[in-house]
């Protein structure tokens, strides 16, 4: 993220904080606005991290801030960091878990990023594709709609018992 949206985001949280300050709650106003200002941070990182979005649930939310920390907590602590463990510690499914870790833990791809040595071919000219070619679409739909017609034209010379014949067919 750009350092000066960062900074934009830790002002947002500050004016947040001013708004929202209460005195009277014994709390100091510097502690307040650090923790709006962090929170401000954090959330703008979480929205902005992926093209795809990260955390849109809580526990989404929850396994992007905490799940690398647990990971070495975990380690420092002479466990594997497996699955089963890292859920139970953060109290969320394990398809959770999975499903962060693969997502914190591969990078994003352009389709219209060059490949191969000649930088040539893009990831998307070697990707399957299930449909037909769109020219091979529009070859087949004329061909279908030249069909038509002519069967209709043949229809038309057919003498009516043996058109209602081959329309009942």
């Amino acid at each position: 993220a750009d350092h000066m949206d960062l900074i934009q985001e830790g002002n947002v949280g500050l004016m947040q904080a001013i708004k929202k300050f209460d005195p009277s709650k014994n709390v100091r106003f510097y502690a307040y606005a650090a923790w709006w200002s962090r929170a401000y941070i954090l959330r703008y990182l979480l929205h902005t991290f992926r093209l795809v979005k990260v955390g849109t649930t809580q526990d989404q939310r929850k396994l992007f801030y905490n799940l690398k920390k647990e990971k070495a907590k975990l380690e420092r602590e002479g466990f594997a960091p497996d699955t089963k463990l890292l859920a139970d510690r953060l109290n969320v499914r394990e398809r959770d878990v999975v499903e962060m870790d693969q997502r914190l833990g591969n990078w994003e791809l352009s389709l219209d990023q060059p490949i191969g040595e000649d930088q040539e071919h893009t990831l998307l000219d070697v990707l399957p594709s299930h449909h037909e070619p769109a020219d091979e679409q529009l070859a087949d739909h004329q061909l279908k709609t030249l069909f038509r017609a002519k069967l209709a034209e043949f229809i038309h010379t057919l003498e009516e018992r043996d058109e209602d014949i081959l329309r009942n067919r």
